[in-house]
């Protein structure tokens, strides 16, 4: 701590001799006296807890401790003043800092320090300052009351004070308070709090859910787990290396692992996994995997989730599973382990798109998590928030919303507003308006997650990347093609600097932009970004990979809506071949397949190719592609009567007999059958009348050997054209 004071004030003789006195004459039961005469120390501890400058807070714990204590010691001498406190506390806040007081007008708020306050309101406005157009006197007046209240201390610090009478009053930290109003009043903000114990509730929750860990971590080692929990993930890893190079070779195991939490809240999934694999190793070395560092499983699992490698996850997690299954007695700490190995399996499943699965997976975790905490506890509702995925895919939308904004309850009680669940949660808000088609409420809830990312993740992230495709997958459902192409654009830019080359999230962008392209008829453009989508899908996924079979459709679409037959012809075809080893495909894109390379053999005059896959789809679905044919050649005969009113014969006579070999493919179905058989035809020779006849007696034998009895009449039927056509010359 001296140090720092020294280096801190190096150019300031005046402190630099009050923190060599400082250094030699400090006693643990003078720290409110130094902390409120002397401003190297209170202006210095105030802006690290304020900045959260873990550096400088780890040199000061020592003198942050012990004014804790003394506070503490003098907190019985407040109740002189009366149980009732009205206190007061004078500042100058920016715009943006009294917004977010007004957004969370009856939520919890902590300050980051210790808080000076007075019981005099004329004192505390002289602290406001002079408001302008970004900046506001603001005084908070502080309702707290003594007896109602257990956890929130604070003690009178008058007697230590330069300044007589000005009544002060100090809060330790920690203290909670809830937001009862934000009022101006000219040209002065007055925001009404209340002293309260609530967030102490929630403090004694997580230490409670986390008592095990913190017998059995080092304190040293837990500082930095605190830090990781803070969303303070780039202090956390310089923390942690720090220790690294200074470390008990017992705890190296756990500071890899750490390292590797902060490498995967960071998005740097690589360095991620190299340091859970250095922690597997020296586990593995030493012991084997003891008990109580199975977490490396579930950490190396969850590390190759978020790197697109599902079946080396599943692997982890099914390892884990097994190893905290042999524990006999299966605690509240295992249920602990247990629940969240769970809630990984089934997002695994669900990023497979295997939703039955991952629901049950979700349900058997919920089970664990309302048999152990409560239904508000954060470890339920964020379960609640992983089933509410899986019925927003089953479309149970206002389920969904109810539970959702359930759970923003919860959060907004038991989190930071700027906490990265909040942030999931806004982008699930967001998903579940987008799939209602409620776009513009979709996009404010999406543009409310991306303004905590920001805060949290200032250089980028693939959570950002992910928000960001989700607006752009929405502003192109509202045709706002240009804001689509920017916000696409940033995710792909981050995904490119933020993952690997391989990583199924850059194909995720490659789609978004062919999609993107496709719907705006740039069919050139679109196969580019659906090319390269592709052979990043061919280099990580096995060959019969159900991803690789549907980009292969949307190529073979593209070349087709372009009228690039051929092209579109060679993609089909590799996807028919793999779809052939394929589960679980949709029949909807099987269909189309064969319906498209029908209908672009018809237009080769391939009849043969052509009914060969119409045939193959009405083994799907009879009746659409039935009307597929139907529509065809009834297109056929409409422009055969064409050119025959206009005199073209021979284009008439082409056109008619493309219907009629069409029709004449399609004897199997009762409708083609009579159609031909009633329908005109135009000869242009005695020939061709001639073979008419013959064409015609075959389909009839056909015809009764289908349906003898409806088919009688078709005998007079062709008796009727032998005479017309018979008398061509």
């Amino acid at each position: 701590m001296i140090n720092k004071l020294k280096e801190r004030y190096q150019n300031n003789n005046r402190q630099l001799k009050l923190i060599e006195h400082f250094d030699k004459t400090f006693r643990i039961e003078d720290s409110i006296k130094w902390y409120t005469r002397q401003q190297f120390i209170y202006k210095t501890i105030n802006r690290s807890l304020r900045t959260k400058d873990i550096d400088e807070l780890y040199g000061y714990r020592y003198f942050i401790g012990s004014l804790s204590k003394n506070l503490s010691d003098q907190y019985n001498l407040i109740k002189d003043y009366g149980a009732k406190l009205i206190l007061y506390h004078g500042v100058h806040l920016s715009n943006n800092e009294i917004d977010k007081l007004k957004t969370n007008e009856g939520n919890l708020i902590s300050m980051n320090g210790f808080l000076s306050t007075t019981l005099s309101k004329s004192v505390a406005l002289k602290f406001t300052g002079i408001s302008n157009e970004n900046r506001h006197r603001v005084l908070f007046e502080i309702e707290c009351d003594t007896d109602l209240i257990e956890s929130v201390i604070l003690a009178s610090i008058d007697e230590y004070s330069h300044i007589l009478d000005e009544q002060d009053i100090l809060f330790d930290l920690g203290a909670t308070f809830e937001i009862l109003s934000v009022i101006k009043y000219n040209n002065l903000y007055l925001i009404k709090i209340k002293a309260t114990d609530e967030g102490t509730k929630i403090i004694k929750e997580y230490i409670e859910l986390n008592r095990q860990k913190m017998i059995t971590t080092s304190t040293i080692i837990l500082w930095g787990i605190l830090l990781i929990e803070m969303d303070q993930y780039d202090n956390a890893i310089k923390y942690f290396n720090y220790l690294l190079s200074n470390a008990k070779e017992e705890n190296i195991s756990e500071i890899y692992i750490n390292l590797g939490l902060a490498y995967l809240k960071l998005g740097k999934i690589d360095d991620a996994i190299k340091n859970d694999h250095s922690a597997y190793d020296l586990i593995k070395r030493k012991n084997g995997l003891k008990i109580n560092n199975h977490s490396i499983l579930a950490y190396l699992g969850t590390a190759y989730r978020l790197n697109g490698n599902y079946e080396i996850a599943l692997s982890f997690f099914n390892k884990y599973i097994e190893d905290l299954s042999t524990n006999q007695n299966l605690n509240i700490l295992k249920k602990q382990n247990y629940s969240p190995a769970l809630i990984n399996i089934a997002n695994i499943y669900f990023n497979m798109s295997d939703y039955d699965r991952a629901l049950e997976m979700y349900l058997k975790s919920l089970e664990i998590n309302i048999d152990t905490f409560s239904i508000e506890t954060l470890q339920t509702v964020r379960n609640i928030n992983n089933i509410s995925t899986i019925l927003m895919k089953q479309g149970k939308f206002h389920l969904v919303l109810e539970a959702f904004f359930h759970t923003l309850k919860v959060f907004e009680k038991c989190l930071l507003p700027t906490h990265q669940d909040i942030a999931r949660l806004f982008i699930n808000i967001g998903l579940t308006f987008d799939s209602v088609k409620k776009y513009d409420d979709a996009l404010i809830y999406y543009k409310k997650a991306l303004y905590i990312q920001k805060i949290l993740f200032p250089i980028g992230h693939q959570d950002v990347a992910v928000t960001l495709h989700h607006m752009g997958m929405t502003f192109t459902k509202k045709c706002d093609y240009k804001n689509a192409y920017e916000v696409f654009l940033q995710a792909l830019t981050m995904r490119e600097e933020f993952l690997s080359f391989n990583h199924p999230d850059r194909i995720i962008s490659l789609l978004n932009f062919g999609n993107l392209y496709l719907v705006q008829k740039n069919y050139t453009e679109a196969i580019v970004y659906y090319t390269k989508a592709l052979d990043i899908q061919e280099k990580i996924f096995s060959h019969e990979h159900h991803i690789i079979f549907s980009t292969l459709v949307l190529i073979g679409d593209t070349y087709y809506d372009d009228d690039q037959v051929n092209d579109s012809l060679v993609y089909y075809k590799k996807a028919l071949d793999l779809q052939k080893n394929l589960s679980n495909i949709a029949i909807n894109q099987v269909l189309s397949i064969k319906i498209n390379m029908g209908n672009i053999f018809l237009e080769q005059d391939n009849y043969n190719e052509a009914v060969i896959f119409y045939l193959q789809g009405f083994n799907i679905n009879e009746k659409l592609v039935k009307l597929v044919i139907y529509n065809i050649c009834n297109n056929f005969d409409m422009l055969s009567t064409i050119w025959k009113q206009q005199d073209k014969m021979e284009l008439a006579f082409d056109f008619k007999q493309r219907s009629l070999k069409l029709k004449e493919k399609c004897l199997f179905d009762k409708i083609f059958r009579e159609s031909i058989i009633t329908d005109g035809n135009i000869v242009l020779n005695k020939e061709d009348a001639e073979n008419e006849i013959k064409r015609r007696k075959y389909i009839i034998t056909m015809s009764f050997r289908k349906q003898p009895i409806g088919s009688i009449m078709t005998v007079f039927v062709l008796k009727s054209f032998m005479f017309r056509f018979l008398n061509i010359k």
